[in-house]
């Protein structure tokens, strides 16, 4: 158990360092998502969707020559982030995408109108993610979004710096 572990550690700190590696200086979210894109040579897209009940609170649905992440259209920015980071956390594990029960045909349809519906059903076929790929997805998740709140910060305290010492 202790080897399974120690392994999960390892991808965890792996996963975190490719996507620190992945954000410049005052990186937002949305430059995390573009630098993404940049690395996996394809457009990654974050789509806004109507997402309510039980589905979930995100989703990552990779298609032939592009990913797509949805976050809730009433996501505040906080929460919008959280999402996206995790998103991202799947991806950089290496995860295989998997969706939940409730992003129907309806909804694929919704952000993707020209996808055929056989391909929507491939989609819909896969299944959810374990426990385990979840709690992994939110360690690094919660680990990127907290770079990126440090990045924030630091970039307030430096614009807050350099107002203090114009005002001497």
């Amino acid at each position: 158990m202790k080897a399974t572990s120690s392994t999960a550690r390892l991808r965890h700190r792996r996963a975190v360092r490719d996507g620190r590696v992945l954000l410049g200086h005052g990186a937002t979210v949305d430059d995390l998502v573009a630098a993404l894109a940049r690395k996996r040579e394809r457009a990654v897209v974050v789509l806004p969707v109507a997402l309510s009940g039980y589905a979930p609170s995100g989703a990552w649905i990779p298609m032939t020559d592009r990913d797509y992440l949805l976050v809730p259209t009433t996501a505040s920015p906080t929460r919008r982030r959280a999402i996206l980071c995790h998103e991202v956390g799947h991806i950089l594990l290496g995860h295989e995408p998997a969706l939940h029960d409730s992003l129907t045909p309806e909804l694929m349809h919704a952000f993707a109108p020209t996808l055929p519906l056989e391909t929507t059903r491939k989609v819909l076929q896969r299944t959810g993610y374990t426990n385990r790929q979840e709690a992994d997805a939110e360690h690094v998740g919660t680990a990127l979004s907290a770079a990126l709140e440090d990045l924030a910060r630091a970039g307030d305290w430096e614009a807050s710096s350099r107002l203090s010492s114009r005002l001497r």
